[in-house]
């Protein structure tokens, strides 16, 4: 067990102030390393988590933060010197743990009752299985009494238990659109124009309809996505309906549209079929025969600057047919055995659920929060970007996409099964050509997730 010692014994204050912002990042698989820094204040209301000692204040909190994170510290730096001009006596130290070994690690953990960490970044690829270990304190109850009122109500289910604890606070909230190459929709398409585009490509038929105008007027040289990936991650993250209801599979009611959608896209040609994770992809966004690509609120910086980097003024961002979708995301939770949680607390809330670290967030990593609140100021996510033309991508983010998401799934612990069986059956739909159905693909992620889960059942 860790040996630390308060030099003030003092519990938070939580100010639940009226704006925000918050971050998600990108995984470095590596083992342990440790870097340190320190850092800053929460706030709070009365009845949240409050001082021991009359007269003490939330700045004499001094204890270290073992954060456990696949996050480069120096990604996080500047917030968390903005996070140490409030609580100058808490230490963040970042212990990095891959995402994939986030779940065993922790378990290792908690079965040994040692080297529990105080904070925890659960990513949502396997988050499912992190919340169903229901090893969290939650946010919402005393001490802490976080207001999930004041959460955008599509991230709650993401950040919940099975049981229904609140237990995280969103990094970055992971709503995406739709990006697009300005010079090939002009030319394609007719427009430029985000409204026009989203006027013109309402439904996923129309997109189908506009994508064979497309392949015909090029040759087949210019195709709508890089492949059926894109638009199925779209349609799915659009779908409402769980994976698994009870012990049984919901594979049709949750995955079917998405199929039968890209089945014939890819028939028709106006999808490539590039892998995911291939430097021919990363080469897509620069290059000229795609035009759209997804765009989670992470992806215009870490993404489309980073791999076009002479593509500034060529970008646009729009909201897709059927509306926003989720793609991605990262909360922080406090386990139940966790030595500091009054700090983790402190650094929780005041980053992600604050006005002032929305501020930082958004400033240093073009971020965007959580906290409904800060929604409420129309310019609080404001800046014109010249690399997509000037458009204001944030503000598109915050007043056109994020009011037409609707809520998601809720996260289950075989979540991850389910999209690993998912992405072999879209590769086969590739390498089909589309000359498959969507039943034979259900029947094979069928068989593919009770191999693995052999107690969940067939629908």
């Amino acid at each position: 067990m860790k040996n630390r010692k308060r030099i003030v014994p003092v519990l938070l204050v939580v100010l639940l102030l009226a704006g925000i912002l918050a971050g998600c990042g990108g995984e470095t698989a590596n083992s342990s390393q440790k870097e340190s820094s320190t850092a800053a204040k929460s706030s709070g209301e009365e009845g949240s988590i409050s001082s021991k000692e009359e007269g003490s204040s939330a700045k004499d909190i001094s204890a270290t933060v073992d954060l456990w994170t696949w996050e480069p510290y120096e990604n996080q730096k500047a917030v968390i010197d903005d996070f140490n001009k409030e609580y100058p006596n808490i230490t963040l130290e970042f212990t990095t743990v891959s995402s994939a070994d986030m779940p065993m690690k922790l378990q290792t953990a908690l079965a040994s009752d040692s080297d529990i960490p105080d904070a925890v970044w659960c990513e949502i690829s396997n988050r499912g299985k992190m919340m169903a270990l229901d090893c969290w304190e939650d946010l919402s109850q005393a001490p802490y009494n976080l207001d999930k009122s004041q959460m955008l109500d599509y991230q709650i289910p993401l950040s919940e238990t099975p049981s229904g604890k609140l237990a995280g606070i969103e990094v970055s909230t992971p709503v995406a659109g739709l990006a697009y190459k300005r010079d090939l929709a002009k030319e394609y398409l007719g427009t430029d124009d985000p409204e026009e585009l989203a006027e013109k490509i309402k439904t996923w038929d129309d997109m189908l309809k506009i994508g064979q105008e497309v392949v015909e007027k090029s040759g087949g040289q210019v195709k709508l996505f890089t492949s059926a990936n894109q638009p199925f991650n779209i349609i799915k993250g659009q779908n409402q309906e769980p994976y698994i209801i009870g012990n049984k599979l919901n594979l049709k009611a949750s995955l079917g549209d998405a199929f039968d959608t890209v089945i014939a896209m890819q028939k028709s040609g106006i999808v490539d079929t590039i892998e995911s994770g291939t430097p021919a992809l990363d080469a897509a966004y620069a290059g000229k025969n795609h035009i759209f690509f997804g765009c989670p609120t992470w992806a215009p910086t870490w993404e489309i600057k980073a791999k076009d980097p002479d593509g500034s003024g060529n970008w646009g961002l729009m909201l897709p047919p059927g509306g926003g979708y989720m793609n991605g995301g990262t909360v922080v939770a406090i386990p139940q055995k966790a030595e500091d949680k009054e700090a983790s607390f402190a650094y929780l809330n005041w980053c992600y659920f604050t006005v002032e670290g929305a501020v930082s967030n958004r400033d240093h990593l073009d971020y965007m929060s959580c906290y409904k609140p800060v929604y409420e100021d129309k310019e609080f996510y404001s800046v014109e970007d010249d690399f997509f033309a000037g458009q204001n991508v944030l503000q598109t983010y915050a007043q056109v996409i994020i009011p037409n998401t609707k809520v998601p799934r809720q996260v289950h612990q075989y979540d991850i099964e389910v999209s690993d069986a998912t992405n072999i059956a879209l590769k086969t739909v590739g390498d089909s050509k589309g000359e498959v159905t969507t039943d034979q693909l259900l029947q094979d992620i069928t068989k593919e997730v009770l191999n693995k889960v052999p107690e969940l059942e067939a629908e």
